[in-house]
């Protein structure tokens, strides 16, 4: 499944900023490559320009142990890691990978699924979403959509 997304793509990265605001659009590209045997996807990407000039590496596998897709990631925003696990649903056509991260200055642990939709064999959609973002009554904020479109 992961192998399908091999390639070189056009990415448009959305960031909203804050509930309600309207997104922050970048474009770029990214490269994707099966590494270390074939059991892990390398995902590549730089979009932007200037001060927003972003880099990211992302590595998604499949853990047969736990049957559970994982995502590790990393990007030039920070100087941290983000990591989530999660299951494919066939109905839907989406891997949604559920992640936690303890910002200390924040001081809250950040909830977040990590989502993968396969739209076709020319495009796919990662997503992030914040759970109980401020407060529990603020259930959800999605805050990254990046389409990936085959080159």
């Amino acid at each position: 499944m992961l192998e399908s997304l091999v390639g070189d793509w056009e990415i448009e990265f959305k960031l909203w900023p804050e509930p309600g605001q309207d997104p922050m659009i970048l474009k770029g590209i990214a490269t994707n490559a099966m590494i270390l045997g074939g059991r892990f996807l390398q995902s590549s990407s730089t979009f932007g320009e200037g001060d927003m000039k972003t880099e990211t590496l992302y590595i998604l596998g499949f853990d047969r142990r736990h049957k559970k897709f994982t995502s590790i990631g990393f990007d030039t925003w920070g100087t941290y890691s983000v990591s989530a696990a999660g299951t494919y649903d066939e109905k839907t056509k989406t891997i949604t990978m559920y992640g936690e991260d303890e910002d200390p200055v924040m001081k809250v642990t950040q909830k977040f699924d990590m989502i993968l939709r396969f739209v076709s064999k020319d495009k796919h959609i990662w997503e992030v979403v914040f759970k109980d973002f401020r407060t529990p009554e603020e259930k959800e904020f999605k805050s990254v959509e990046v389409t990936f479109t085959r080159k």
